[in-house]
């Protein structure tokens, strides 16, 4: 990857909005899958959905190449699509959070 020529504001704000942006997809897939189905089946779900990321994840190296070489390395539209995702997630977190059943 050719990180080098880029600004380096712009790669620390990729590299923020990235890891904000897997963090959260993942703690709301696990917290969805934990609640919805229950630790019986937990690692078995967890499994499939990572083997079905693996596989979409393949187009990462061809969407790569169409960033570097058509639109000159960058990379403003991925960052934003990252945290829109991360904000379209995140209120189902807290309604996760919420319909939780409390402790008496």
């Amino acid at each position: 990857m050719c990180v080098a020529s880029a600004r380096p504001h712009d790669v620390h704000w990729s590299l923020h909005s990235y890891t904000f942006a897997r963090n959260g997809q993942f703690s709301l897939f696990v917290s969805y899958l934990a609640a919805s189905f229950g630790p019986a089946h937990l690692g078995k779900l967890i499994g499939i959905g990572f083997l079905c990321s693996a596989m979409v994840s393949l187009a990462q190296a061809p969407l790569l190449h169409f960033v570097l070489e058509t639109m000159d390395g960058n990379f403003v539209y991925a960052n934003v699509a990252f945290m829109a995702a991360l904000g379209l997630m995140t209120p189902y977190g807290f309604w996760l959070v919420c319909r939780r059943p409390t402790s008496t």
